[in-house]
């Protein structure tokens, strides 16, 4: 049986321990997806990943929704141009 996008960022969000539909930092995010949070803000400015804009966390201009995270864990964010990452917990496609 084959998993529906929904069910594959779930496997990912347990496996790295992060809630699909809660606002991270930038420093969560990027210590989620195994990488430095100026390198993951480096992106997010170039236009390679999309966020959330505003105060959604405290004190943060930038927000990570988790299912933002898990897509680009799993490689199918839509300007993602990161190679894939064998540190990562992931699922296969």
């Amino acid at each position: 049986m084959e998993m529906n996008e929904e069910q594959r960022r779930e496997l990912i969000a347990v496996a790295n321990n992060f809630v699909q539909y809660r606002c991270y930092t930038e420093q969560e995010a990027a210590g989620f997806i195994r990488t430095h949070y100026r390198t993951l803000g480096k992106w997010r400015r170039a236009g390679l990943l999309d966020c959330i804009r505003g105060n959604r966390v405290p004190r943060e201009d930038t927000s990570w929704m988790g299912y933002e995270i898990a897509d680009i864990i799993l490689g199918k964010h839509r300007n993602q141009r990161r190679p894939n990452d064998p540190t990562v917990v992931g699922v296969a496609p």
